[in-house]
């Protein structure tokens, strides 16, 4: 029986949500229909590397990110397809190089090409600035673009029609488990009259980190049994660190690092905040609504993560003292039974068998 390989495009395989999105979707396709291959910018190996070729698949590094082989971008992708094009499909995630690579995908004649928009906006650095000059075109050579959400869609296609597939969650993994509670919670040392406020991001300005520790620097003088615990790294993890510190926070705030087992993690704590700038639609407010998990998200991020009542949105433009006050109202919210949601999630579409099932139809031209 043939198996038909898809080509998955990005800059690098760290754990961020888009390559979150791909292992999601990797996992739950049929090994024996269907195998991905992964083309990235850059030549270190990364997180997922070993996952990936455990599951029979291919990594091809060709670094145009670095040094002066951004210049010969072009030939570089025209060599590596002159030797890769039997794909039923490139599915391409990076935006900043998508004209480039899907264009060169279709001159060596690769008939699906999807462009797939996961963020909602760009952090306002020099670096981004250029990296959005670089993002035009990306729908382009596409024969399908999609996005993450409406708000990801309008922003990478403006004036130009998409599908949306949604960020699909394993619901068995992230539903509410006691036991897992209970050994998360004495793994951190935390006792039953704690009140754990958890956030999942990496440490970068769009994250909005350092007013997250405003924010709770506010909420624990007004409830001693508060703690904050973060999940992941990033560049400006330092810094954050310097700064809970230098507000004698040191001994309420946990810096976990990168969490493999993050359904532990969503079980373990009480209320999810997320003050991110802009997001597409995070992974992460899908996989705590499942957990049962009340959340408070900013206004920067898509009406379309609230899939449950568990959320509730707070304005970018408040000060650190409302986001204090709207945490200790969700904490005194978050009573309901926790394990309610998983079904409620299955429910909104958001289950990643469903989003595997409507990928495979778009890899075959089913759809």
């Amino acid at each position: 029986m043939r198996v038909d390989r898809v080509l998955q495009v990005t800059s690098k395989l760290f754990r961020g949500g888009a390559e979150s999105f791909i292992m999601n979707v990797y996992r739950a396709m049929d090994p024996s229909a269907i195998q991905f291959d992964f083309l990235v910018f850059r030549s270190e190996r990364e997180y997922y590397e070993d996952e990936i070729e455990h599951r029979g698949g291919n990594v091809y590094h060709v670094p145009v990110m670095e040094g002066a082989n951004l210049l010969r971008r072009r030939q570089m992708l025209d060599a590596f397809f002159d030797e890769h094009y039997d794909y039923v499909a490139v599915h391409g995630h990076m935006a900043a190089l998508g004209r480039d690579y899907l264009s060169s995908a279709a001159r060596h004649g690769i008939g699906r090409r999807l462009s797939h928009s996961h963020v909602a906006d760009f952090e306002r650095t020099p670096r981004n600035i250029v990296k959005q000059a670089f993002q035009r075109g990306f729908g382009e050579y596409a024969t399908k673009r999609l996005a993450c959400s409406n708000a990801a869609g309008e922003f990478m296609y403006p004036g130009q029609s998409f599908e949306v597939v949604k960020n699909g969650i394993d619901v068995n993994r992230f539903a509410f488990d006691p036991e897992r509670r209970a050994a998360f919670r004495r793994r951190f040392g935390f006792c039953d009259t704690d009140k754990v406020i958890g956030h999942v991001g990496r440490f970068e300005l769009v994250k909005n980190h350092s007013f997250l520790i405003d924010s709770f620097a506010l909420l624990s003088s007004m409830d001693p049994f508060c703690v904050l615990v973060l999940a992941g790294d990033g560049s400006l993890r330092k810094d954050i660190e310097k700064k809970v510190e230098s507000m004698g926070l040191a001994g309420r705030v946990r810096f976990l690092g990168l969490i493999d087992d993050m359904s532990s993690f969503y079980d373990g704590v009480d209320c999810f905040v997320m003050p991110s700038l802009s997001e597409g639609l995070p992974f992460s407010a899908i996989e705590a609504q499942c957990s049962g998990l009340p959340c408070v998200l900013s206004d920067g991020i898509s009406a379309e993560a609230a899939i449950t009542d568990l959320v509730r949105y707070q304005s970018l433009q408040s000060d650190a003292g409302a986001w204090a006050t709207a945490i200790r109202d969700a904490l005194v919210s978050g009573r309901s039974r926790r394990d309610a949601y998983a079904e409620r999630v299955v429910d909104a579409g958001f289950s990643v068998t469903e989003t595997a099932a409507r990928l495979y139809e778009l890899y075959l031209g089913r759809r």
